[in-house]
């Protein structure tokens, strides 16, 4: 399984201005962090992914110019 983080940046970037995008790095970070710590503790292989190809993810997806992907994390059996 295959797990994308999508974040709209438009409403970090109205209410923090140009410190929106920090924001949104840290929330999904916590997110990240939350997905691997409950894959660990149920003996779910996780793949922490940060290299990916935006535009590809764009083009599957028809994203919008305020959504962007955050972060991936691959999910599986253990090897």
């Amino acid at each position: 399984m295959l797990s994308v983080q999508l974040s709209v940046s438009y409403p970090y970037y109205e209410k923090y201005g140009d410190r929106g995008y920090r924001f949104i790095l840290l929330e999904s970070g916590h997110l990240s962090q939350n997905i691997i710590n409950l894959s660990t503790i149920r003996n779910i292989g996780n793949f922490s992914c940060g290299g990916y190809l935006d535009d590809k993810y764009a083009e599957l997806l028809d994203l919008t110019d305020s959504e962007i992907i955050t972060h991936q994390i691959a999910l599986g059996l253990k090897c």
